[in-house]
């Protein structure tokens, strides 16, 4: 009984704010005064070992001060969407509020066009919704039937355990749940990834199995089918995203932040430079901006006080086989043990940085903290050997491919044959001199 009237309060005082929230952020001097209200609480909880209010409080905190960012980044798309999505885990027990949130979200992405994000937006939903019904002795595993799809359902979903209150239990239904799957379903085939469509179906599969509806099972089963066949018809022709690590450095911002960001097919970096410009111009003035072109480590003593930097490096992904996700992410810059960038073929070294992200793309949001980075310096023959390799396996996939892709292979002997008149020999004699000495 304890239990449950926790849950029924948290829920309840959810909900309120989230009623009243915009109109306390609208007013300084009013939001000031009630987080002073929720700190006191908050400490007064602490002291009589309430964990439970405690809780609570940081969860209101968390809402107010989401809701009052939202003025200050109304320009950058970005930053809203995370923002929605900090809302959407404030409301992390109140199923209710969580799903209106990732609704919101999942339609303000199919609008702009992107249809990887609206999706998974919906596979929350539907996790969220099995979850409720796991409560409810509907549904046998909750969530996590749909955790193969991305290793994200995992991290940010949760169980919800009998304190639930009722109200909460109500709003969902196993035909709903169906409904939430076919449109997930739906939006994973067009956005071209079609390896998720058929595991995402599975649960709706037997969901219309139990109720013997063999017309629903024939159309999914189509369904799979032909995202199946447009598996082996697009291989190697498909360029779903391309990836740039986004540093922002500066007093102008908050604190220095590394970011992933997640651009659509294959998206220059000028294009995404152009528009981070403009955002940030529009926020801070044009004549507070400075685009860095190096990629290399920033010097934070060498940044100009009052001056917002945007650093852009183009990143290549480490595709996980079994769902498609990328979580890490590599970059690689050459230098000289001379201080220069570049240099000869056998002092030429490469600095090989492995940035790992807060979670997986894909995923609700189009950008993600890096809270990682790893370094490792190769040496002009590791670097020799890694491009060897590298330009075996573009060999092998150009004649391997069904037809094999005359063209592109002989692009790739062309560039394996120039590279060899033009330094692999000197490369060689280079590195054994360097040997022997």
């Amino acid at each position: 009984a304890v239990a449950g009237c926790a849950g029924r309060l948290h829920s309840q005082a959810m909900v309120a704010l989230a009623g009243q929230a915009e109109r306390l952020s609208a007013s300084p001097a009013r939001l000031r005064r009630f987080e002073a209200c929720l700190r006191l609480l908050r400490r007064l909880a602490d002291g009589g070992g309430s964990g439970d209010l405690g809780r609570l409080c940081d969860s209101l905190l968390a809402v107010l001060r989401t809701t009052a960012a939202f003025a200050l980044h109304r320009g950058n798309p970005e930053m809203c969407v995370d923002l929605h999505w900090r809302l959407a885990n404030s409301y992390s027990h109140t199923p209710s509020l969580r799903l209106t949130y990732l609704r919101n979200m999942a339609e303000r992405h199919a609008e702009a066009g992107h249809l990887s994000e609206a999706a998974f937006c919906v596979l929350h939903q539907a996790a969220l919704t099995a979850e409720v019904l796991r409560v409810r002795g509907e549904h046998p595993n909750g969530y996590e039937a749909f955790a193969g799809l991305s290793p994200n359902i995992e991290q940010f979903e949760q169980r919800f355990g009998d304190d639930l209150p009722q109200e909460e239990r109500d709003g969902c239904s196993p035909e709903g749940l169906a409904d939430l799957i076919q449109q997930a379903a739906d939006l994973l085939a067009r956005a071209e990834r079609y390896e998720l469509v058929a595991p995402c179906l599975r649960p709706a599969l037997a969901f219309h199995e139990a109720r013997r509806d063999y017309a629903r099972q024939a159309a999914l089963y189509e369904q799979c089918a032909a995202a199946c066949k447009a598996v082996g018809s697009t291989r190697g022709k498909r360029f779903l995203e391309t990836f740039y690590r986004v540093g922002l450095y500066g007093d102008l911002f908050e604190e220095k932040q590394v970011f992933v960001y997640k651009e659509p097919g294959l998206t220059r970096l000028a294009e995404l430079a152009d528009r981070l410009r403009a955002v940030y111009e529009a926020r801070f003035g044009a004549d507070k901006v400075t685009m860095l072109t190096d990629s290399g480590e920033v010097d934070d003593t060498k940044l100009e006080p009052g001056r917002a930097y945007v650093q852009i490096t183009y990143v290549q992904a480490e595709t996980s086989e079994a769902d498609g996700s990328s979580r890490h992410f590599v970059l690689e810059t050459p230098f000289t043990r001379s201080g220069e960038r570049h240099g000869s073929v056998e002092d030429q070294w490469r600095r090989r940085t492995r940035l790992t992200a807060e979670a997986a793309f894909p995923t609700v949001v189009k950008r993600l903290r890096v809270i990682r980075s790893e370094h490792e310096d190769l040496s002009p023959l590791a670097v020799a050997v890694l491009e060897l390799r590298a330009a075996a396996a573009k060999i092998r996939s150009a004649a391997e491919a069904e037809p094999p892709d005359m063209k592109r292979l002989q692009m790739v002997l062309q560039g394996c044959l120039a590279t060899q008149v033009r330094g692999w020999l000197s490369s060689c004699f280079g590195i054994h001199a360097r040997i022997l000495d």
